[in-house]
């Protein structure tokens, strides 16, 4: 009979996560030797290496990576064990990873994070920015509970649950000839420069898909990663980029907006977690109070429009 414990696999994913002994023996909170020691008595245990140690970093062994997998499911079981008992307590309670999105971060973070945590004291909530990829990966190994992204992602193994539809807007320098018109339409963008995100963000790609490849802005090519950056390149004169609606009350000269007009085009953000991940109550939870701190206007729920892919290229 095989006889070994939820902590050594907790120990072996460890040892997965970072692929270094030293790093996962930081992250469980013990000593190195005595997690190169429970990790030897579980390969006993299981008559079989777990990790090549030859290599710099360590990997997992074929064998090991399916040991691995299976570790992980049996540790999300276990978790749900916990979170059954929690249930039947009064109130939500324990520690919520939750990660983020970059361009998501200064427009949805501050709708709730303040009356969540008035309302869920005894919920920590641990946010951790990274990109979609990174996300679905950090999912996928139960390194977080669940992420907000921009959807549909199209993902057998992640769970989708749409909470806003954002609108598109245009932010135009002074002067700017789309200034005459009231809404911005799709051939306008395909005549006009446009300042991006750079490469590897979901907001990118959707604003590639309303105005083609990416035009030369005054013989300069500059792809930022922040969108406080486009916004200044605008404030001193230069072109035009596009932002999502949640951060139009940030823009400080209302006059130099213009809403997109042409197809109605949306950015869908959606909570989204593994579809056997834990922590569902405080998922639920998360979605309500970010729905009751949307300023007016915003949609939950899709009336008429085009969901732009966040994955296209």
């Amino acid at each position: 009979m095989l006889n070994f414990t939820l902590t050594q696999l907790r120990y072996l994913v460890a040892v997965d996560q970072y692929r270094h002994f030293a790093k996962a023996a930081k992250h469980c909170a013990i000593s190195q030797p005595t997690l190169s020691m429970q990790l030897q008595k579980l390969e006993d245990c299981l008559g079989a290496p777990l990790f090549d140690r030859s290599k710099q970093p360590v990997v997992p062994t074929p064998i090991g990576c399916v040991v691995i997998a299976q570790a992980r499911t049996v540790l999300r079981e276990a978790d749900r064990i916990v979170e059954v008992i929690e249930s039947e307590k009064e109130g939500l309670r324990g520690e919520y990873r939750l990660g983020i999105i970059p361009t998501l971060t200064n427009g949805v973070l501050p709708l709730f994070v303040p009356a969540f945590a008035r309302s869920y004291p005894e919920v920590t909530l641990i946010i951790e920015e990274m990109k979609t990829e990174h996300l679905l990966e950090a999912l996928k190994d139960d390194r977080i509970d669940g992420a907000l992204a921009a959807t549909p992602l199209d993902d057998p193994q992640i769970e989708e649950q749409p909470v806003l539809y954002e609108r598109f807007f245009a932010y135009l320098s002074k002067g700017h000839p789309l200034l005459e018109k009231k809404s911005v339409q799709e051939s306008d963008l395909e005549k006009h420069s446009v300042w991006l995100l750079g490469e590897g963000h979901c907001f990118r790609n959707q604003v590639t898909q309303l105005c083609g490849k990416k035009r030369v802005q005054n013989h300069v090519v500059f792809e930022s990663g922040t969108f406080e950056t486009l916004v200044s390149l605008v404030d001193q004169g230069m072109g035009m980029t596009l932002l999502p609606e949640l951060l139009i009350s940030k823009i400080s000269n209302k006059k130099q907006l213009r809403e997109l007009g042409t197809r109605h085009a949306f950015r869908e953000v959606s909570l989204i977690r593994h579809r056997h991940m834990v922590r569902a109550a405080i998922t639920k939870a998360l979605q309500e109070c970010i729905q009751k701190n949307l300023p007016k206007g915003i949609q939950t729920q899709l009336q008429n429009g085009l969901v732009l892919d966040p994955l296209a290229s």
